[in-house]
């Protein structure tokens, strides 16, 4: 399984969903302060209100962890 998926999947499993909010995304990687993930959602676009696609999401993750 890829990097990607299996990321991918963890992060479905926290959210029960194919989008998730910055405060949910903090939860999921272990992170307290939502503004400390801001790096990682800076170059995307909300989908619905404040939610963002979790495969956008785990691909920005990874690229930017490399």
């Amino acid at each position: 399984m890829s990097r990607k998926s299996t990321l991918t999947n963890m992060l479905r499993q926290e959210a029960g969903a194919v989008v998730m909010t910055r405060s949910q995304l903090a939860r999921a990687l272990g992170y307290e302060d939502p503004h400390r993930i801001d790096k990682y959602i800076r170059h995307l676009t909300p989908v619905v209100g404040k939610k963002y696609l979790i495969s956008e999401l785990a691909e920005e993750i990874i690229r930017i962890r490399r």
